[in-house]
């Protein structure tokens, strides 16, 4: 427990820092996306070019960017959650809230980052396109953000046989 402040302290900057960069980066892609400025989306995303912006790829952004959001939330209710454990509140309702929360928006989140881009490449762009956005998310990626948050739902219910454990413990002491 000793070592929480320090987790909280890094965490606290880690999360100042991936925030104001993806509000930064979202911002300006979809400020470039709808005034179809191609060289400061080309700029933003690296050496993935687009040749041309379609009503699909706008699509694909917007839905990046809510699984963006989604990510930031997560690792907001992260940091509530480290709240929680560092004041001993490990078995109760809000830490077993917050870790179903968690793992649902991870999940969700990077189903929504990562399939609409798999499902551009392959079935409207048909490989034709120079890997819009698909070169960067790599499946190994996408498979370890789907376990991390099933990780987390199954923590959240290993909490919650706990915290009934320790509910009937009390009631016998």
């Amino acid at each position: 427990m000793k070592k929480l402040p320090k987790l909280k302290m890094s965490w606290d900057i880690l999360l100042s820092v991936y925030t104001m960069l993806t509000i930064i980066s979202t911002a300006l892609l979809l400020v470039a996306l709808f005034f179809n400025d191609l060289p400061n989306i080309n700029s933003l995303i690296g050496e993935n070019k687009i040749s041309a912006i379609d009503n699909y790829i706008r699509i694909l952004v917007v839905l990046m960017a809510v699984g963006n959001v989604m990510y930031i939330i997560v690792l907001f209710k992260l940091k509530k959650l480290i709240d929680l454990f560092m004041n001993n509140h490990f078995f109760t309702n809000g830490s077993i809230n917050l870790l179903k929360q968690i793992g649902s928006y991870l999940s969700y989140s990077t189903l929504l980052i990562y399939m609409p881009s798999y499902l551009y490449n392959t079935f409207i762009s048909f490989g034709n396109t120079s890997g819009v956005f698909a070169q960067s998310l790599s499946k190994t990626a996408f498979l370890f953000f789907i376990l991390l948050g099933v990780f987390f739902l199954i923590l959240s219910y290993i909490f919650e046989e706990a915290k009934t454990i320790k509910e009937e413990n009390d009631l016998t002491v």
